[in-house]
């Protein structure tokens, strides 16, 4: 049952999204509608610490040097507000790297320099890579939606799962954990779709009264001793309310 249910909500979806590669898109172009947010030479409404944010041969790369380790998370992010849209974006992450792709994100009341909101989850051991992590002031961190997951989150805050796309362990195969990754973010209205390497990792539909419903975009490094990470080819499209 609880597959059935996934499913049926997975299409559900995706016939109401004429942008996703499976409906009404290009086949000969899985690109096509989307356009790049970010290049070494076009870094529009793009901020980022250069201390620890650099380009080389066009590849974003966030790195923690051996002698400043970070005692807070930092950002880049793209100060443009979103709402509806598909995300695809390639990463490449050290062993010991945690970061992340922020969306519908806010800046932290004591700190704006910080993001907060929906995070789909990148680390290096792929313990956590493709779930759904949010850390919004007013509901606190938590996992929304865990690798595997089909989670339904109540008007009051209560998450249930009501379906599944496979179990945590064989999706992180699809992971490459030395290699480059393709990460698809699907966001519209209260639901989520997050895809790596072509494979859907979790799906979230939130219903939660009070959840956000735009924001900012950016990557994440983690505070934490030394690592890297690595990011090209962000490719961006507006979907429909």
């Amino acid at each position: 049952m609880k597959q059935f249910i996934c499913i049926l909500t997975f299409l559900v979806f995706i016939l109401g999204s004429y942008s996703f590669a499976f409906g009404q898109s290009s086949k000969s172009d899985p690109d096509q509608g989307f356009r790049r947010i970010l290049t070494e030479e076009k870094r529009e409404n793009w901020e980022g610490n250069p201390e620890y944010w650099q380009f080389e041969d066009g590849i974003l790369i966030g790195e923690v040097p051996e002698a400043s380790p970070l005692r807070g998370n930092i950002f880049y992010r793209w100060e443009k507000e979103v709402t509806n849209f598909e995300l695809k974006v390639e990463y490449r992450i050290s062993s010991k790297g945690n970061s992340g792709i922020y969306y519908r994100s806010t800046a932290s009341k004591e700190n704006e320099n910080v993001l907060l909101g929906y995070q789909a989850d990148i680390d290096g051991a792929n313990t956590y890579s493709g779930i759904v992590y949010e850390n919004y002031e007013d509901r606190g961190h938590q996992i929304l939606a865990n690798r595997g997951q089909v989670i339904q989150v109540s008007e009051q805050d209560v998450p249930a799962e009501i379906g599944s796309v496979g179990q945590s362990e064989a999706l992180a195969t699809k992971i490459n954990s030395d290699g480059w990754n393709s990460y698809h973010l699907i966001v519209r209205g209260d639901t989520i779709i997050q895809m790596l390497n072509g494979q859907v990792m979790c799906i979230l539909i939130d219903r939660y009264t009070n959840r956000v419903k735009k924001g900012m975009l950016g990557v994440q490094l983690h505070q934490g001793p030394p690592m890297k990470v690595e990011y090209r080819n962000f490719r961006f499209k507006k979907l429909p309310g």
